[in-house]
């Protein structure tokens, strides 16, 4: 069975000024007594009053919020500027009493900046083998961007039988390697990233394998379907 009244306040109070009315025509004919109608009128009037104050109030706060809002967005936008001209008249003068005088603290020396670490780790993309028999890798990272020294160290393992071999560096996030010996049956690759003395977690191996027909994946492994020339 359906709750005769709403279950939310604003309802509630909704409910009886709709009935109210009515039920004071005639409350006997209905059960009821003119008292109780009378003090149920009064609690709903009070009700709605207190029902539009706070209405009011929560408007008035909005109100208020969104100004001191738009202040402390005038304040910021206008001390910030008046901070960069403080800033600039320093480095002009090359004077950091003007620092001191203004309360503002300096710049950080770059020398004493606290040092980036190494790259984020690189995701390989699917390798590329180019008609001349060089093999392209390109690979994304994290924090990596050439400007602040990073780049990345490309190791290199022939079909199982040599020793892995670091075979160039890059700057960037891709490096073709032209010196892929003759008859080699796969090569597995291996990228780690660096800035300065810092070396991050190396790339997972992909290994691509030369002269095998159709294209596939699996294990790791990436086939493609040319030669090597």
């Amino acid at each position: 069975m359906a709750p005769v009244l709403p279950r939310t306040k604003l309802g509630t109070l909704e409910f009886f000024e709709t009935r109210l009315p009515v039920w004071g025509e005639a409350p006997a004919a209905i059960g009821l007594r003119p008292l109780d109608v009378t003090q149920l009128t009064a609690l709903t009037e009070a009700a709605r009053a207190a029902h539009d104050e706070a209405e009011r109030l929560r408007a008035q706060a909005k109100a208020a919020t969104e100004a001191a809002n738009i202040a402390a967005r005038a304040l910021r936008e206008k001390g910030a500027g008046m901070v960069a001209v403080i800033k600039a008249h320093a480095e002009h003068k090359n004077d950091p009493n003007i620092y001191a005088s203004a309360q503002i603290n300096p710049p950080t020396p770059a020398t004493q900046r606290a040092p980036l670490g190494a790259p984020g780790k690189p995701v390989l993309a699917r390798p590329v083998l180019n008609p001349d028999g060089s093999v392209t890798l390109r690979w994304s990272a994290r924090h990596a961007k050439p400007s602040t020294g990073a780049y990345f160290v490309v190791v290199r393992e022939i079909g199982g039988a040599l020793a892995p071999e670091i075979i160039g560096d890059a700057p960037g996030r891709s490096f073709t390697d032209r010196t892929l010996p003759r008859g080699a049956h796969s090569a597995t690759y291996m990228i780690i990233p660096k800035r300065g003395s810092y070396a991050g977690d190396a790339s997972a191996r992909v290994t691509v394998q030369f002269g095998v027909d159709g294209l596939s994946e699996g294990a790791g492994a990436m086939r493609l379907a040319r030669e090597v020339a």
